[in-house]
């Protein structure tokens, strides 16, 4: 099993869109209906400068289904899920997978 852990700043200003954007078909319930998909949680914080923080806790059977679900046409770079991405994020994406035992 896998956890994929990912991060990165989201605009102010763009909280909302981001929010419903996860909420939204094409969002978590889409990436729950993948095969190797286990779970997934995701907050909010505030860095030392009060910018936000997005981070995204997600389980696999293997770094494979996720390149998998990566990979459909609902996440890839022309997408409208990526498009809002590209417009709420507000800096790098950090992606860090760990192995579980």
């Amino acid at each position: 099993m896998q956890q994929l852990l990912i991060q990165f700043p989201i605009k102010q200003d763009k909280k909302e869109i981001w929010i419903s954007l996860l909420n939204s078909k094409i969002g978590l319930p889409y990436t729950k209906t993948m095969d190797g998909f286990i779970s997934a949680e995701h907050g909010i914080s505030k860095d030392k400068d009060n910018n936000l923080i997005w981070h995204l806790w997600e389980k696999w059977h293997t770094k494979e289904d996720y390149q998998n679900y990566i990979s459909r046409p609902l996440r890839s770079k022309t997408s409208k899920f990526m498009e809002v991405v590209l417009e709420c994020s507000n800096g790098e994406m950090k992606e860090i997978w760990i192995d579980l035992y």
